[in-house]
């Protein structure tokens, strides 16, 4: 009798804990799916002249809902790694990057680079070598997932040339500013936002007159891209100009701005022994603007 009962207890608690047991193993093995052979290569065929490869990409994976899964440095041509199949989104930008910050890297659709600002009045800095791209659907099958990535050069520049006329050389300094700038760029879009920043800078004088390279992120798309010129002149005095170049700023796919102005500068007499210098016509390249 005490054998029969030892048996039945001995199959009882056994057909209890072999299937829990079962369960146990099969909750493990679902939780570890398999992974795919990734495969990323960057294309840099279309650089411009003047720019350069940037020394390492970051990558950062997504899922379907546009949350962060993951994220790697791996050099500037190609990543080779492995991910569970399933559906992702991609973004790659540039670690060497000068003056610039990034925001929302967790998201896909918010993460953004910005243009650091500068201590002088809440001016942007000018930032160089950003590039970016997204990639909003890439699949991975049990079998793997390949792409090419063709980053985009989110710089641009302008340059700046104010050619001096007449009594040039009575022109002591200069100062500019240059409105309605982007502030930030979205990382997977490439859409420009928060254009209301300011780039200040001085451009560099010369026998023929003043000139100044800069940069700011991608190209405006609104009105508002005013070019500041404040004169200096050894006599002491100054003069403030001001031109609208925003048809210049949005010219699609061109990457360096050629902005020309032709000032024209005249002394008239003496006053207390020093030459009055003034500023008395100036044009930019689309035609004759009044002096302000």
């Amino acid at each position: 009798m005490n054998i029969r009962k030892r048996t039945y207890g001995l199959l009882l608690w056994g057909s209890i804990f072999l299937p829990l047991l079962g369960s146990c193993t099969r909750q493990e093995l679902s939780a570890r799916p398999s992974s795919a052979s990734v495969s990323i290569r960057f294309n840099w065929d279309s650089l411009g002249t003047g720019d350069s490869i940037p020394a390492e990409m970051a990558l950062l994976f997504y899922g379907s809902d546009g949350s962060l899964i993951r994220e790697t440095g791996k050099g500037n041509e190609s990543f080779t790694g492995s991910l569970p199949p399933g559906e992702y989104r991609v973004l790659a930008y540039n670690t060497d990057a000068v003056g610039v910050s990034y925001s929302n890297l967790d998201s896909y659709e918010l993460a953004s680079m910005h243009a650091s600002p500068v201590s002088r009045a809440d001016y942007l800095s000018q930032p160089s070598h950003a590039y970016g791209i997204g990639l909003g659907s890439f699949t991975v099958t049990p079998s793997g997932g390949t792409a090419e990535l063709t980053p985009d050069n989110f710089i641009r520049r302008c340059e700046v040339n104010i050619h001096l006329r007449g009594e040039s050389t009575a022109v002591g300094s200069c100062d500019c500013t240059l409105s309605g700038i982007s502030r930030s760029v979205n990382l997977s879009t490439g859409e420009l936002q928060q254009e209301d920043g300011v780039i200040f800078f001085s451009p560099e004088i010369r026998s023929d007159g003043l000139v100044s390279v800069i940069t700011f992120l991608g190209k405006s798309e609104q009105a508002g891209n005013i070019l500041g010129i404040s004169l200096g002149f050894h006599s002491g005095g100054h003069q403030e100009l001001q031109v609208d170049i925003t048809d210049a700023m949005a010219t699609v796919n061109v990457t360096v701005i050629p902005v020309v102005v032709d000032a024209t500068i005249e002394v008239e007499g003496t006053t207390g022994g020093i030459f009055t210098a003034t500023l008395t016509d100036w044009s930019y390249e689309q035609g004759s603007v009044e002096v302000k």
